[in-house]
């Protein structure tokens, strides 16, 4: 089964604030919109290389691609959810013995306990394992690298394809704050800093940073100079645009029946960029330093790196 895609831009409007907004005559006016969100610490970023892209995770992908819903045997909502706990438990589980326990042995000279899912969600995710999570960066530069790194530019009649996607999502909102302290509340275990998958995937959505050091995700050099964090979302089926609005829209019908002014629901920021600007983009990321080399780094590369250049810079002293 294929991934459900938005069929043009206006399609995005009613998920994400400017969602059908078209940055297309100059990236150098753009920036400063950007250089804004960044410094006012209360965004974080992902870059999308298609605009029509829904914002699945891998684990989704996974399911839904080779149709593994299948495998449940029902089409109930209820048993899908339990299904899909299952596959993510599944791939923990076979990660934790891989190679003899390698992974489980890294974390524990760590001091990450053992059955903290979230680091072994965060190690999967980086190393190209299906997870449900979904990786975000609080620089939006970097996020630009990740949206033009794939882009495809080739000829199309239908718009759409024509445009690359940043997302801004907003860490400070209620709903945020909300789903922070009953995560903390219910899935971390006291005095153990343990974080069972089965208590992760009563949330609906959790935002994870390394800010937190019991989640443990800062165990790889990837997310170091990515900057990086993560969206979880426990849904099998529903991008995180559309999750993120029908669970906002069902805590304000909750908590706020009463107030009824156009509340949408959105907490994502979306500017759909024209790809005639990659080449405004890779300029600008050049002069940052934002490069793969610097993304991902290369521990294999770091000794004739080191030796190379320490030798260069010695000085003959009489």
């Amino acid at each position: 089964m294929r991934l459900r895609e938005y069929t043009d831009l206006n399609s995005k409007k009613d998920l994400y604030i400017y969602g059908d907004i078209r940055i297309e005559i100059s990236f150098d006016l753009f920036i400063a919109t950007l250089e804004g969100l960044a410094s006012s610490s209360r965004f974080l970023f992902r870059g999308m290389p298609e605009a029509k892209y829904k914002l699945y995770n891998s684990a989704q992908r996974l399911l839904i691609t080779k149709e593994l819903y299948k495998k449940s045997g029902s089409s109930d909502a209820q048993k899908l959810d339990t299904f899909y706990i299952s596959l993510i438990n599944k791939l923990i589980e076979e990660l934790k013995t891989w190679n003899g326990g390698t992974v489980s042995k890294l974390l524990k000279l760590m001091g990450i306990n053992e059955d903290n899912s979230l680091a072994y969600l965060s190690f999967m995710q980086h190393y190209g394992l299906p997870s449900p999570l979904l990786d975000f960066t609080d620089d939006p530069f970097i996020a630009l690298f990740f949206a033009i790194d794939d882009c495809n530019q080739y000829p199309s009649d239908n718009e759409i394809d024509n445009y690359m996607s940043i997302y801004a999502l907003a860490t400070d909102t209620a709903v945020t704050e909300y789903l922070r302290g009953g995560f903390e509340a219910n899935a971390i275990v006291e005095g153990e800093n343990a974080i069972p998958y089965i208590k992760v995937a009563a949330n609906p959505m959790h935002l994870i940073t390394n800010n937190n050091p019991l989640y443990g995700v800062t165990n790889n050099l990837n997310i170091i100079n990515q900057r990086g964090a993560f969206m979880y979302n426990s849904d099998p089926f529903l991008p995180l645009g559309e999750q993120i609005v029908k669970h906002t829209q069902a805590m304000h019908e909750h908590y706020n029946p009463l107030d009824t002014n156009n509340f949408m629901g959105r907490l994502m920021i979306c500017y759909n960029i024209h790809k005639s600007l990659i080449p405004e983009i890779k300029r600008t990321l050049k002069e940052k330093g934002i490069t793969r080399d610097y993304l991902f780094p290369q521990i294999n590369n770091v000794t004739g790196n080191i030796i190379d250049t320490a030798v260069s810079k010695l000085t003959y002293t009489p």
